[in-house]
């Protein structure tokens, strides 16, 4: 796989991953919303999105390793 390719995938990614990230966002504040909310679950949801965060910033960093195709890095 050419490094162009590397850096699409990786962006993709990212983008899933911001994806899921929003929608945890808007699970935890309909739960804290709620009347009774469930401390377990908004544990949960924020394990699950500080992993995420993580994993966004592990891939960010790792896609600005690759050099893209027509950067003054890959001549």
């Amino acid at each position: 796989m050419d490094d162009y390719a590397k850096k699409v995938k990786l962006t993709n990614r990212i983008q899933a991953l911001r994806i899921r990230h929003e929608m945890l966002e808007a699970r935890m504040s309909a739960e804290r919303r709620r009347p009774l909310p469930n401390v377990f679950m908004l544990q949960r949801l924020r394990r699950r999105n500080r992993s995420i965060r993580q994993e966004m910033r592990f891939l960010k960093v790792a896609g600005h390793s690759i050099r893209t195709v027509g950067s003054p890095e890959a001549a």
